[in-house]
């Protein structure tokens, strides 16, 4: 099978790209120009270089592909602008490039976010077919891109959205971060930290994805992957200092002091023009929402179950933190 996977060289996608190659997929990896190749060594891959926007480099990058996975994305932005130049328009030109390739495409596979679908209510997971409410920019231009995928592919190419709640695993940057705050005895907690979410280890998440794409049945269809656990930010915390085997004491940040921190991390991410890694909206969402998805779809219709259950996975994350940065 010969897949094309865009975002490959990101998190969620090296993984995808290894898990594919492992499972007798012959994988193109297209990146952009500027994109690092650091966690595709070792993968036997074909790389191309270009730009979503760029209509006839995608027709020829979809050409005799078997499966193609989208994962390319803009999440954080100073800038509303590349939210709709990535997310939307770039969603909208590989949907078209792939409609006029649909003779060999067997599925077309595109990985969205809860942010599409927005928070939950307390206590309540909810489910793919309840209201889509999007908080931020980024969940709207998603929400948006699923429907182009509709609305494209209708009736020509097989297609099926998947949407990760938080993910978590080697290589991602935010729980790396998290690690090192508290190695340094300090709790990133905000509130009493009781607010909920719903999490995936990345090895599980990829597996679902290829189960998906696999799945005669699983055609205009939308699925939440998650482990099918609920955690408090707390939860996430604790385990992290257990694996660690950090002894108290643990100072608390305030949420005043964290809300300076977000306006310090904005102020420069805009000198940088890059997306600042830690803002106002991302420090408000995790103080006052709630983020917890029903998987039972994707339990029941692709067969799907977790392997890694937090503890493991946050083992396993701090151990290539430790081998990959040289940590002690």
């Amino acid at each position: 099978m010969k897949a094309l996977v865009t975002g490959a060289s990101g998190f969620i996608g090296s993984h995808l790209v290894e898990h594919l190659s492992k499972h007798g997929y012959r994988v193109t990896c297209l990146l952009r120009k500027t994109s690092s190749l650091e966690y595709l060594k070792g993968i036997d891959t074909e790389i191309i270089r270009g730009d979503l926007n760029d209509i006839a480099f995608l027709k020829d990058a979809v050409k005799n592909k078997n499966y193609v996975f989208h994962l390319a994305a803009v999440i954080e932005s100073s800038d509303p602008k590349l939210y709709h130049r990535t997310n939307i328009l770039g969603t909208k030109l590989l949907a078209l490039a792939c409609r006029e390739s649909s003779r060999n495409i067997k599925k077309f596979v595109f990985i969205s976010s809860i942010a599409a679908s927005g928070p939950s209510k307390k206590g309540i997971l909810k489910k793919e077919e309840d209201e889509c409410v999007p908080i931020n920019e980024y969940g709207r231009s998603k929400l948006e891109a699923e429907k182009i995928v509709e609305e494209i592919l209708d009736d020509i190419i097989p297609y099926v959205i998947i949407r990760p709640p938080n993910v978590y695993g080697p290589r991602e940057k935010e729980l790396l971060q998290a690690i090192k705050i508290i190695q340094r005895h300090i709790k990133p907690l905000l509130g009493n930290g009781d607010r909920q979410t719903s999490l995936i280890y990345v090895e599980d998440l990829v597996r679902a994805i290829r189960m998906a794409a696999e799945n005669p049945s699983a055609v205009k269809k939308t699925y939440f992957i998650t482990d099918g656990n609920t955690y408090s930010w707390r939860d996430i915390t604790d385990q992290i200092i257990e694996e660690l085997d950090i002894k108290g004491p643990f100072i608390q940040i305030p949420y005043p002091i964290m809300l300076l921190i977000g306006v310090i991390s904005e102020m420069f991410s805009k000198l940088r023009e890059k997306g600042p890694s830690i803002t106002l909206e991302r420090i408000n969402n995790v103080r006052k929402n709630y983020y917890i998805y029903d998987p039972s779809r994707a339990f029941k219709e692709l067969g799907f179950r977790p392997e890694i259950a937090l503890k493991e996975g946050i083992r396993r994350v701090i151990k290539w933190h430790r081998e990959y940065f040289g940590d002690s």
